[in-house]
């Protein structure tokens, strides 16, 4: 019952595509070269769909029981404490490390070029955004 309904489905798709492409053609303007070229768009894309169902499938079977094996060993192992790694310096240790390099800030005038005197915005009534 399965084979029918999804050769139905492919099919549908197909002619969907195809109808899809000779519509951005114009119907007036359509050649027999652009119905080839739709249905080969179309079954172009089918048959890469295709190929990754079967990549899928035939990783799953390749690589299935190969991971189900992983996660059990994973499981069953004990979690057991670990050392701290010792990691060695690249600093020699005779001299001390070098301050960082102090760097003048620049002086602030205000916010995009406006000076930082006074008020920004009047405060009468009238003039308030």
């Amino acid at each position: 019952m399965r084979l029918p309904i999804l050769v139905y489905g492919v099919l549908y798709v197909v002619l969907e595509m195809v109808g899809h492409a000779l519509e951005t053609v114009g119907w007036r303007r359509v050649t027999p070269l652009h119905v080839a070229s739709a249905l080969v768009d179309a079954l172009l894309a089918i048959v890469m769909a295709i190929a990754v169902l079967v990549l899928w499938d035939v990783g799953r079977r390749r690589w299935g029981p190969a991971f189900r094996a992983w996660q059990a060993r994973q499981v069953a192992a004990p979690e057991e404490p670990r050392e701290a790694l010792g990691v060695p310096s690249w600093r020699p240790e005779s001299e001390p490390p070098s301050p960082p390099l102090a760097v003048a800030a620049t002086p602030r005038t205000g916010t995009y070029g406006t000076t930082g005197h006074g008020r920004r915005f009047r405060e009468d009534p009238g003039h308030l955004l």
